[in-house]
């Protein structure tokens, strides 16, 4: 055992197959390394196991409901390791919450790899994987496994029937803007959203779904073949389907059309839907200023751009 232990992960972002992945159709899912959360953990004179983040600071007992899987998680592996002195978790995290981004995945993935390297044992992926996803389940009901994969890697992703696929090539001369929004996202009501109209519409449903996951593969072989002008149309097409899944916004279909008409080669929403964020791509560092800056004055929070070149 160490004096201290680091742990480190970054945020992600869904470049297609949101919701169709859900059915067993493909995703493709990249870390996003321009966010990204610390967590360093150190044996403390406290009588009780201390907590310290941005919103909260004190006992991990009395961590509020909104905290339940990050709880849940330092519970197991206080529990695994038989910790039988009181620590410090320090996290210290840019990823915007409930954005799309991947925020309660990173902070667990960052969690346990600090655990571990407190405890000087080696992690394994599989490992990791195992309880970044428990913590998960406490946070999203059902997860894909997708976040958990994505914050831990530094290569794109992509999942077929909600499992590893396969690591992709990432080579291709464009930039991908990432645009916060400032609303919310809820996956939860979307998925009730999708789930409704699977039930309730069937056959119209499942083709659409069925549609995004060949655009999902049609976007995998722009990404193969290094060609952003069909990647962006297929951005677009997704959008428009997940548009008629009913899980954008009025503000978020506002600054998709701001990306568009500024000289994106395509847009669509990232993530759950219902709020959280957008991603565009652009040509040249000089489109993805203009974008982002056009993107800025319609009202959104926040933009990143990162090079496709992972």
């Amino acid at each position: 055992m160490g004096i201290s232990g680091v742990g480190t992960s970054t945020g992600k972002i869904i470049l297609m197959g949101e919701h169709s992945a859900v059915y067993g159709e493909p995703s493709l899912v990249m870390p996003f390394p321009l966010v990204n959360c610390t967590v360093e953990i150190k044996k403390n004179n406290r009588d009780t196991n201390w907590i310290e983040c941005a919103n909260f600071k004190g006992a991990i007992a009395d961590l509020p409901t909104q905290f339940v899987s990050t709880a849940y998680l330092i519970h197991l592996l206080i529990n695994k390791f038989g910790l039988f002195h009181c620590i410090d978790i320090i996290i210290r995290s840019d990823i915007p919450l409930e954005r799309g981004m991947g925020s309660s995945a990173g902070v667990g993935t960052a969690i346990t790899r600090a655990f571990y390297d407190y405890m000087n044992i080696p992690l394994n992926q599989e490992t990791l994987l195992n309880y970044v996803n428990q913590s998960e389940k406490i946070a999203h009901g059902n997860p894909s496994g997708m976040d958990a994969f994505a914050t831990s890697s530094n290569q794109l992703v992509c999942f077929e029937n909600r499992k590893f696929s396969t690591y992709l090539p990432l080579k291709m001369d464009s930039i991908l803007i990432v645009a916060e929004s400032g609303i919310k996202g809820n996956t939860h009501t979307a998925i009730k959203k999708v789930k409704y109209l699977v039930d309730h519409d069937k056959r119209s449903t499942e083709e659409k779904i069925k549609q995004l996951g060949n655009f999902t593969r049609y976007a995998k072989d722009s990404l193969i073949n290094k060609d952003p002008i069909n990647l962006g149309h297929y951005f677009n097409r997704a959008h428009s389907l997940l548009k008629e899944l009913t899980i954008s916004l009025p503000f978020i279909d506002d600054i998709i059309d701001t990306a568009l008409s500024s000289g994106a080669l395509g847009a669509k929403l990232t993530g759950g839907g219902l709020g959280g964020s957008i991603i565009a791509l652009a040509k040249s560092k000089s489109d993805a200023e203009k974008i982002g800056n056009q993107l800025l004055e319609k009202g959104v929070r926040k933009v990143w751009q990162q090079p496709l070149d992972l």
